[in-house]
């Protein structure tokens, strides 16, 4: 019994650390080009789908809500940018890409779920 419950642990902190990992490499991507962010996005739809635990799992539900609406707000942004509002919708996509992200690192850190449908 005492092997399972190591054993589960182990999966819970190797899950904890993967959904940390996608949250670093969302927040590097401004530095490299928005590659990282797509190699984030695959694994937390991968990971998604794995994991049991809701506490962990709120989080890589809560990455690809990210990606997806960033994702949505960029192409509206570039859409727009022909009217003159498209650098202010990029730039608030920005601000809350930012947000979203560092606020989800945060409640992992502290062990506590994200609500994945949220915004702020």
């Amino acid at each position: 019994m005492e092997t399972q419950t190591t054993t589960n642990n182990q999966q819970v902190e190797k899950f904890k650390k993967e959904a940390q990992i996608v949250y670093i490499l969302y927040l590097i991507s401004f530095l490299l080009g928005g590659i990282t962010t797509l190699i984030g996005v695959f694994i937390a739809f991968i990971r998604k789908n794995e994991v049991t635990v809701p506490e962990i799992r709120s989080h890589f539900e809560f990455q690809v809500n990210i990606f997806i609406k960033a994702l949505i707000i960029g192409i509206i942004a570039f859409v727009t940018a022909f009217i003159g509002i498209g650098i202010i919708i990029a730039l608030a996509d920005v601000i809350w890409f930012l947000y979203a992200t560092i606020k989800g690192f945060l409640a992992l850190r502290d062990g506590k779920p994200v609500d994945p449908s949220a915004w702020f």
